[in-house]
């Protein structure tokens, strides 16, 4: 069987020397004329945090985050080894860097200097905010990118975010991609989140036999940016498979769940499957107001953080 690529934080020698090497020969470092000992200094500093795509013991590519400097988050380099590029790898990177950033800030950064570059974060959610003439070689400028989930001040990291929505979808799948792209608009999950949704649907079905259904998907925590539920309150009730069966349920409320840690959202989904058998919390679902369904959300599942 071949080996899969693993995307981690780096923890051995070998991560940082082949990471350096990575870079030094591979633009743009190697384009600005960078050392492999500029290179081995930059992504052994305890500072910041390097992450490696492994395939076993070999390191295919690499990120180099910065959590201190003035443009908190920084990508100070990205580079994904010539034969593996164009394998979603260099957008896995990103998505590790950016689940790891969002925790503390609202915002990534980075400077670019191609038009294929620039095109490769804009099709990850990245925008261009400004542009430096001259930053290190003379008629070489550099695009400033960023991505955001909003304004710093406003936003509550840690915190457990709750969406509402009045759904008209008519299937399942159609509900999941509404959720999905309102989910992705406040940077909670990944662009690809809804789908992966509907693909683990297709392998584990998650429809709640509850005296009102409802169906709470969910996909892996390294598509989820921040702790997020996704309400949404059906004005036609979505067919949805019975956990472990065959029953179609027709339900009236779609949660999409969306965790950043496999503990929290096995608890998370523990919590909800007790909660959603509560009359009372589901009629408020249902029924009541966005800010009020929000707050009795966060009152019952809010301690699932802890």
């Amino acid at each position: 069987m071949a080996e899969r690529i693993q995307i981690v934080r780096a923890t051995e020698e070998g991560d940082y020397e082949q990471s350096a090497m990575l870079l030094t020969v591979n633009d743009p470092w190697a384009k600005l004329g960078r050392t492999y000992a500029y290179s081995y200094d930059k992504v052994h500093n305890p500072e910041d945090e390097l992450i490696v795509a492994k395939k076993g013991e070999r390191v295919v590519g690499c990120l180099l985050l910065e959590m201190h400097s003035t443009l908190k988050a920084f990508v100070r380099a990205l580079c994904v080894s010539a034969e593996y590029r164009s394998h979603g790898i260099g957008a896995d990177l990103l998505a590790f860097a950016e689940h790891r950033a969002f925790k503390e800030t609202a915002n990534v950064f980075l400077f670019v200097s191609s038009e294929r570059g620039k095109k490769f974060y804009e099709t990850n959610g990245y925008q261009e905010v400004g542009y430096l003439k001259d930053l290190n070689i003379t008629g070489v400028g550099e695009w400033i990118m960023r991505k955001t989930i909003g304004p710093n001040d406003e936003v509550e990291y840690n915190e457990l975010e709750i969406l509402v929505l009045d759904g008209d979808a008519e299937t399942l799948e159609e509900a999941i991609r509404n959720a999905g792209t309102a989910m992705c608009k406040k940077g909670l999950v990944r662009d690809v989140y809804a789908e992966k949704c509907i693909e683990r649907e297709k392998i584990f079905s998650t429809g709640l036999p509850t005296n009102i259904p409802v169906a709470i998907p969910h996909t892996d925590a390294k598509y989820v940016n921040r702790d997020c539920l996704c309400f949404q309150r059906m004005k036609k009730p979505v067919v949805a498979i019975e956990i472990g069966g065959t029953e179609e349920l027709p339900c009236q409320m779609v949660v999409n769940l969306g965790m950043t840690g496999a503990g929290s959202q096995v608890t998370m989904l523990s919590k909800m499957m007790e909660v959603l058998q509560d009359e009372a919390f589901m009629n408020i679902c249902l029924t009541g107001h966005p800010d009020e369904v929000k707050e009795e959300v966060k009152k019952v599942l809010g301690n699932a953080m802890l």
